[in-house]
């Protein structure tokens, strides 16, 4: 069991350990065992992963990480705004991210963009599949 967490331009993968000694926000069953400092300029404002890779995404950028080595395999100029959310369509293979009213798909494989989706008419806050 894990749980990532997210702070101004890093991000923590964290995971369940009933005898770490290191107090992770002031709970002692989790314990930091991932840490990438600088990984974004500004607040990361989501993350989900998929197999051997972990996305996040901070003002325009979505990144994509490999998950074992966390090493940056691309870094994708991906919207005007933030992006405030994002969900993996396993089945379909798509990644969907969203910013402001549109909600962009993603080809896992090629990361390249399939479709764009306007006409919310408020702020996209959460994407789920």
């Amino acid at each position: 069991m894990g749980r990532a967490r997210s702070g101004m331009g890093s991000f923590v993968e964290a995971a369940q350990y009933p005898d770490a000694s290191n107090i992770y926000d002031e709970d002692p069953s989790w314990k930091c065992i991932i840490s990438k400092e600088q990984a974004h300029s500004g607040s990361i404002y989501a993350i989900a992963s998929s197999g051997n890779q972990f996305y996040s995404t901070s003002n325009k950028s979505l990144k994509i990480w490999n998950f074992e080595t966390m090493t940056l395999v691309s870094d994708i100029a991906a919207h005007s705004s933030y992006i405030r959310c994002l969900t993996v369509w396993g089945e379909r293979k798509l990644l969907l991210t969203a910013s402001d009213k549109t909600i962009i798909l993603w080809d896992q494989i090629s990361l390249t963009q399939v479709a764009q989706l306007r006409g919310h008419r408020e702020e996209i806050r959460a994407l789920a599949v």
